[in-house]
């Protein structure tokens, strides 16, 4: 099972969205693609998009004496992926948020060469100006479409991390996840985007079509893992 899934393939993330206390209010704006606030507990701060019935769900977290640490499950269980590509060397995000996978992966790997892909320049304003993640050195950071960007990259990557939600909408499923990121021909492009040994990693929240979601990137991988991560 294991010498399979190094090859090029695909896991799942199955995850929540915990209710915390989420601290005061350092910001609050409307960008075309969602309502976003920037709150802080203490030493923890932590970017939310507001859904329609007022619920703010977190997007992302920073303990800003240690940035460098993963605060959310969820984001610690996507490196799992390193069981199946222990060396990536050039790796794409799609979804900033607040850049905690760009800051983990910056401090532990610093050769890596990494591509973040966020569709709101709202989203990648307030990243650099709340959680110190900008482009430079080797980083780069792409205000686009990741449809759009994936169909037309070059670049093959040993590492795909797939977490990108919006505010939901006609546009996305329950939980933000854009329609167009679900399709078997986006999942298909994302396979030809991979090096040879490269690894998708999809973070799926729980919702009524998460088991269909799980079944598409199967198919259209030829296989996939499910990691349960607790809240």
């Amino acid at each position: 099972a294991v010498a399979l899934l190094a090859a090029t393939g695909a896991f799942v993330v199955w995850s929540t969205s915990p209710d915390r206390a989420l601290g005061r209010l350092e910001h609050e704006e409307v960008s075309d693609f969602s309502r976003i606030r920037i709150r802080r507990d203490g030493d923890v701060r932590a970017l939310t998009f507001v859904r329609d019935n007022g619920q703010e769900v977190v997007q992302s977290r920073v303990n800003l004496t240690a940035p460098q640490v993963l605060q959310s499950p969820y984001a610690r269980a996507m490196f799992a992926s390193y069981l199946y590509q222990p060396q990536p060397r050039r790796v794409l995000i799609v979804g900033l948020g607040g850049g905690a996978m760009v800051r983990f992966l910056t401090h532990h790997e610093a050769q890596v060469q990494i591509d973040a892909v966020e569709i709101d320049p709202a989203v990648v304003r307030l990243a650099g100006e709340y959680f110190g993640v900008r482009a430079g050195g080797n980083v780069r950071v792409h205000t686009a479409d990741a449809v759009a960007f994936v169909e037309s990259a070059t670049d093959r990557y040993d590492l795909i991390l797939m977490d990108a939600f919006l505010r939901p909408s006609s546009s996305t499923d329950a939980t933000g996840v854009p329609a167009g990121l679900k399709t078997l021909e986006f999942l298909g492009r994302l396979k030809q985007a991979l090096a040879p040994g490269g690894v998708v990693a999809f973070n799926v929240n729980q919702h009524d079509q998460a088991a269909a979601d799980i079944a598409a990137v199967a198919s259209a991988f030829g296989h996939a893992v499910v990691f349960n991560c607790p809240p």
